[in-house]
């Protein structure tokens, strides 16, 4: 009796500790891991934003090369997302919520854990890249989710290390889109149809399509002639979201519908980064164009916009499609 009496008092004095003990715990868990990738900082991104490459890389997708995989949403950046299930990692998502040139912000659920927030931040170092890899939790109250906490740093940190240590290999395998041309221009201005809406950045590609269609089926209608290559007007940007308009350029002025309107395209001195590479790592061209602008002492007068030369239809080589950037002065 004795015996079951200490057994009783140990059992007791366990719980006490596991329910005092997580009443005192923080909700929020945090690790972090930081090491070089021999890539510079674009392909480093580029890698973790292309969902399609993930186990090229991921220390937890190599644990089990049998786990099921479901992708849904766009290959890379804003709104990539896949799911798991598996006999080893059990099951979660991961959906990718922000993705600038510098960071990444990934929506995690393991299980029935709840979703924890992970983030790759690249820093250039050298010849390569200082990757950050950081995973919060919130425990919300729950006290076995409070101690899992105390352990995370434990479980997660060599996977992220190994992770990181991953990524040389596949990134430096990335072909990156280059600017071959920074040029002063002086736009004669012209005349255009398009079709402007706000939407999510990873909708940008679909929504193109979409409404170049719609804009060439009411220009044949029409007898509408183009003069020129299909354009973007970007209204607004702020990594998320987008005020696009879609337009392509005619010969004349003319009338539209209740969908597609007249636009009068800017005229004025630009400058124009000539741009080959992936339409989704354009963004280094906005970037050079602001950078001169900047030097130049000029500020954009109007909202910036892109032209696509030639068709990602015929030519399946995406380091062959040119897109020109304006900016104007």
């Amino acid at each position: 009796m004795k015996l079951l009496k200490w057994i009783g008092i140990v059992i007791a004095s366990i719980i006490l500790i596991v329910v005092v003990g997580g009443l005192l715990l923080s909700d929020k868990g945090h690790v972090a891991r930081t090491g070089f990738v021999d890539a510079s900082p674009r392909q480093v991104k580029a890698l973790v934003n292309d969902l399609s490459l993930i186990k090229s890389w991921s220390p937890w997708l190599a644990m089990d090369t049998n786990a099921v995989l479901t992708f849904s949403g766009p290959k890379s950046g804003v709104g990539a997302s896949y799911s798991w299930v598996s006999e080893k990692l059990d099951k979660g998502s991961y959906t990718i919520t922000k993705s600038t040139p510098e960071k990444i912000d990934i929506d995690l659920v393991f299980g029935n854990m709840g979703p924890a927030l992970a983030t790759f931040t690249f820093v250039p170092k050298g010849n390569g890249t200082e990757v950050t890899w950081t995973l919060d939790t919130d425990a919300k109250g729950n006290i076995f989710s409070r101690w899992f906490n105390v352990m995370l740093d434990l479980m997660v940190g060599p996977d992220f290390e190994k992770g990181i240590a991953s990524m040389s290999s596949p990134a430096k395998k990335i072909a990156m889109g280059k600017i071959v041309q920074m040029e002063e221009y002086n736009c004669a201005g012209g005349f255009g149809l398009g079709i402007r809406s706000t939407i999510k950045a990873s909708e940008i590609g679909t929504t193109l399509a979409k409404h170049y269609g719609a804009i060439m089926q009411f220009m044949a209608q029409n007898n509408i002639t183009m003069e020129g290559y299909p354009m973007a007007i970007y209204h607004t940007w702020d990594g998320k979201t987008t005020d696009m308009e879609a337009v392509i350029p005619i010969k004349a002025p003319a009338k539209g519908n209740e969908t597609i309107h007249p636009v009068i395209l800017d005229k004025g001195p630009m400058i124009i980064a000539h741009y080959y590479g992936p339409y989704e790592d354009s963004e280094m061209a906005h970037t050079a164009c602001l950078a001169w602008l900047k030097e130049h002492g000029k500020t954009a007068r109007s909202a910036p916009f892109e032209e696509y030369v030639g068709d990602p239809g015929t030519e399946k080589d995406p380091m062959k499609w040119l897109t020109k950037v304006y900016y104007s002065y």
